[in-house]
């Protein structure tokens, strides 16, 4: 029988949020970014180093958020993907 659980996110689908701040807790870096494309579409998260990766639910929601950017202690944050496409 086929196990039913979700494959492991690729790195296509994650992103890296370096808040200015190093204190800020993945937890609020979690909540800037749901904000933006809905927490439900959140599926992990890490802190390393200084920065917090976070994969989401599509490649579509990473450049939604690349695009907007996130809110985290009234300052903006810029969001990077963690793969870059080859041209």
């Amino acid at each position: 029988m086929a196990s039913s659980e979700t494959p492991p996110p690729s790195l296509r689908q994650g992103v890296r949020i370096a808040p200015h701040d190093s204190s800020v807790s993945v937890e609020e870096a979690l909540l800037a970014a749901g904000e933006q494309v809905g927490h439900g579409n959140l599926v992990f998260a890490s802190r390393v180093n200084k920065a917090v990766l976070v994969f989401v639910k599509s490649e579509q929601m990473v450049h939604q958020l690349v695009a907007s950017g996130v809110i985290i202690r009234d300052l903006y944050v810029q969001v990077s993907p963690l793969s870059v496409p080859s041209t």
